[in-house]
Parts: structure tokens; sequence; C-alpha cells
């Protein structure tokens, strides 16, 4: 019964980590529908985006295709999958293949019409995959840190290294609560950048195809005790999505807090931030629905996933 819970507690981090304070002077932003609903209330497990298209993993074992130029979508269950087998995670790699998480020691290649193409099996617990160019970066459960937060290496192969300079941190906490502050969210690679991130902290690490990795501070996004964030309905976590444009501009979507003229507090990011490449704010906007996550971006501007399930352009 405890390992149970234990266990139980780590996915409903992770999912807080997924899914989900701007002050009430932050200017609003220029927020316009573009197309949808292209998603229900579902929750989102995993996400990739390039620049004209997008894909979603959902809890409800379907695979989203988003043509972001015409606004086209398409909804596909994935198949076939094992008695309690669900995905978990999305990485996109150079050479355009979809790779998941089937459970917690399974990798799976699957087609980007939801067809489940390859299964290989791992030999240790993983809570996170992501992309990273040519590599997958793996998370593996760890419950003594300080080790290397995430490993990489080519789908199918046992040998990994080390990647990027984050390394997972101690907390005077249970040890499955120190797993969950320890998972690691990363955003879409931009000319071999990856952003990665926390979920306590209101920084980000910028990790470049050869592994090299610097951390930037980002100011404007307000952070909650590790504590309150393990035990909060809904967590206000400094960073719910992070993506590079091609300048090198890091858009950040933070939880924030909501207009005056909204009755109740809906889970999702409320404020949406710009900074330079030294981690500078250029911008702050609040924003007038909460969001899910980030869907692209260029450098004057970026395309969202509302609550609503809308996608929604956005400019300072």
């Amino acid at each position: 019964m405890r390992c149970s819970n234990t266990w139980r507690m780590v996915a409903i981090a992770a999912l807080l980590s997924i899914d989900g304070c701007a002050r009430q002077t932050t200017p609003p932003a220029r927020w316009r529908v573009r197309f949808g609903p292209i998603v229900g209330p579902t929750v989102i497990v995993g996400h990739v985006n390039t620049r004209s298209e997008a894909w979603l993993m959902t809890g409800a074992d379907s695979l989203v295709h988003v043509n972001l130029e015409d606004g086209r979508s398409t909804t596909t269950k994935l198949e076939p999958l094992a008695l309690g087998e669900h995905p978990w995670g999305l990485a996109l790699l150079a050479d355009g293949t979809l790779w998941t998480l089937l459970g917690r020691s399974v990798l799976g290649q699957v087609s980007p019409q939801g067809r489940v193409l390859r299964r290989i099996p791992l030999t240790r617990v993983h809570v996170g995959l992501f992309g990273g160019g040519r590599q997958l970066l793996y998370q593996v459960i760890n419950f003594d840190p300080p080790v290397e937060a995430l490993l990489a290496g080519p789908p199918g192969e046992a040998e990994r290294r080390p990647w990027s300079g984050m390394r997972t941190r101690a907390f005077p906490l249970a040890r499955a609560a120190v797993a969950a502050l320890n998972f690691v969210s990363c955003g879409q690679a931009t000319e071999g950048t990856i952003p990665c991130w926390f979920p306590d902290q209101a920084a980000v690490t910028l990790t470049d195809r050869s592994g090299a990795s610097r951390e930037l501070r980002l100011e404007g996004l307000p952070t909650v005790a590790p504590e309150v964030l393990l035990t909060s309905e809904n967590p206000r976590r400094p960073v719910r999505d992070a993506l590079l444009s091609q300048g090198g501009f890091l858009w950040v979507l933070g939880s924030g807090t909501p207009p005056r003229t909204e009755p109740t507090e809906r889970p999702g990011g409320w404020l949406l931030n710009r900074y330079d490449s030294r981690g500078v704010m250029l911008h702050r906007m609040q924003l007038p629905e909460p969001a899910r996550l980030l869907l692209s971006a260029t450098d004057d501007g970026c395309l969202m996933l509302s609550t609503t399930g809308y996608v929604i352009e956005v400019h300072p």
C-alpha cells in the first residue's frame, strides 16, 4: 500500500507539471482566436511542434495533429495498445519520427496517424521523454538526488550519456515529494537549443546540441513554496510552458493570476512573458483567459492553446 500511495503522489504531481502571479496592472495581450476547438478538456500528456505543425498526445490515448497554417486538425486513437497500456510524453526527432512512453518501461514509436509502429522494452522506470535533435532525452525515476536530471541516447540503444547541466535537488520532504519536485518539463528545440525547467523554479535551462547549457533566472514569474505547490489543487507554477523563437526570444507561459473580472480561478496560465537571450524581460502580458500550452513562436508573437481548446494568436 505504501508503494501504491507513493506512485499515486508522483503521478498526480507529474500531471500538474504538464497541464495545469501577474500584477493586476499587467497590460493585456493582443489576443485573436485563429481556429478550433481542436481538443476537449482531457489531460495533455505530451506535445511537440514544428513551424507549421503540432501534435498533442492526450490522456484519452489519442494523438491530435494540427496544421497551424490552414487550421485543420485530426484526432486519432492510438493503437494497438496492450491492456493497461497508456501513452506518456511525446518526442519528435530530427528524422521526423514520433516517440512516446507506453506506460513507464516501454518506449514506443508512433506514426503521425496514431499507429504504434515499434515497441522497445526499457530496463528502468521512466517519467519523462523529450526530443533532442537526433536523440531522445529520458528522465528516469530517482528518489536519491542529486543526479543528472536527463539522459540522452538514440532510440533503442542502451548506452546513454548525461545531458545538460540540470541535476535533481534534495528537499526535506518525503521521497515521493522529492521525486515530484524534480520532474523536468522541456519545450521545443529551436535552432538546436531546448528550454527545460523544474516545476518550482522561475528559471529555465537552455541546452544546445552539444549538451552545453546555461540557466536563465526569469524575473516577473512569482514562485510558491514547494510544499504549497505539492498540496494545492491548482498549483501556481512559475513556468507552465516555454518556447524559443528563431531570433532567440524566449516565450514563457506562467500561472499568473486572472483579471479582476474573472469570477473563478480556472486552472491554466494567465501570464505570458517574453525574454531576450540574456533572460531580461521585454514584455509581460495578462491573458484574457487561461492558456494550456504554447504551440509555436516567432520573434513578435506566438500561438497558444486555450483551456477551451482553441488555437489563439497572441502579440504584445
